[in-house]
């Protein structure tokens, strides 16, 4: 079996589908950083956001290396992806919601990667309540289309949305978890990731915060003539820098670990996927 279709969806992180989420053992574990630290810049230690309804154009691009471990030995890929995508957040004291249009999207990759259709613009929206992130695009309403590609942007894009407190002060740590609907592949998955932010100081460019994630996921679905089953667990570590008055994100650099079992046919893959991610303003 080809698994090229499959891996596409993993570019940022293993995103989610149709069932219930699976469950995560403890919390976030590190990985390697992907960018030595920014250095704070400021002896200033609290902060009082005001968020702010404006609509912010990003940038996510990924730089994704894939090895296959079997019998035969090892065998390495790699991804190269952008998206380009508008969001905005509107916040009330118990809830976040979000839209985003994914405006234009580029996968290349290796000699074992490939590309699937995708429809654009793609739009999307979302909502945080009781530190659960949630999603609600039109293909997930009822039966997902995983046929389109721009699904599998979701988690990148939600990386994008941090639930930053409205008072902030240096030190101060929080928690938040992601559910969501969408793809991996051509492969509808159930994911759930939990995240631990905690504030490190100022720097020129606004607040300087570190993420820790843990993630894992799991589905079924069919590709060609083969019922395909995935399942994955990974761990990240990001740098966040947000806004100092309105507590959105301006920049991102981060550092993914999943480690991805393929299951087709009765045969079993396994692969491990480091991603390496730069989100930013345009």
């Amino acid at each position: 079996m080809k698994v090229k279709l499959v891996l596409l969806g993993t570019i940022a992180a293993v995103m989610s589908g149709c069932g219930r989420s699976p469950r995560i053992a403890g919390g976030p574990e590190p990985a390697p950083t992907a960018n030595p630290p920014s250095m704070v810049s400021s002896s200033r230690t609290t902060w009082t956001i005001t968020p702010t309804t404006q609509e912010y154009r990003y940038r996510s691009s990924a730089g994704t290396l894939l090895e296959l471990s079997d019998s035969a030995g090892t065998t390495g890929d790699s991804i190269d992806s952008t998206v380009d995508y508008t969001l905005s957040v509107t916040r009330s004291p118990e809830t976040l919601s979000y839209s985003v249009t994914v405006e234009s999207m580029s996968v290349q990759g290796g000699q074992r990667t490939g590309s699937v259709a995708r429809q654009l613009p793609f739009s999307f929206t979302g909502h945080l309540q009781h530190g659960k992130l949630t999603i609600n695009a039109p293909a997930v309403q009822s039966a997902i289309d995983c046929s389109n590609e721009a699904l599998s942007t979701a988690t990148a894009i939600q990386r994008t949305v941090v639930p930053v407190p409205l008072f902030v002060q240096k030190g101060m740590t929080w928690m938040d978890s992601t559910t969501a609907s969408v793809c991996s592949g051509l492969i509808p998955v159930t994911s759930t990731a939990l995240r631990r932010y905690r504030v490190m100081g100022e720097t020129d460019k606004g607040i300087l915060i570190e993420r820790q994630d843990r993630t894992v996921s799991a589905g079924e679905g069919t590709q060609g003539q083969h019922r395909v089953r995935l399942r994955s667990d990974g761990t990240g570590t990001a740098q966040l820098i947000v806004d100092s008055r309105t507590g959105s994100l301006i920049e991102s650099t981060g550092t993914y670990v999943t480690s991805v079992v393929v299951t087709a046919s009765g045969r079993e893959r396994k692969f491990t996927q480091t991603t390496r991610e730069r989100i930013s303003l345009r």
